[in-house]
């Protein structure tokens, strides 16, 4: 399994402006991809609002999409349904 960021809709007046530095505060170690200034990728995998999750099945099918802060609870929750649990 694998787990990415997207960095999309950046935004100077927002408060993980600049995205690098938040994601280093943040102590985020996976692969971060940036989107470009149009929303390219925001846009394909129809994300709704930030933050948001987008679950892709082994046979790459979106298994499930969800926005909002997760707990760590959560977060588990959504990597054992990416893993097939």
């Amino acid at each position: 399994m694998d787990i990415y960021a997207i960095s999309t809709r950046v935004e100077a007046s927002r408060e993980n402006y600049p995205p690098a530095a938040w994601f280093a505060r943040e102590g985020w170690s996976a692969p971060v991809i940036l989107d470009d200034r149009t929303g390219s990728i925001d846009q394909a995998l129809g994300i709704p609002s930030v933050p948001a999750w987008v679950v892709v099945g082994a046979d790459n099918t979106v298994i499930l999409r969800s926005s909002g802060v997760k707990s760590n609870e959560e977060f588990e929750q959504l990597v054992a349904l990416a893993a097939g649990r």
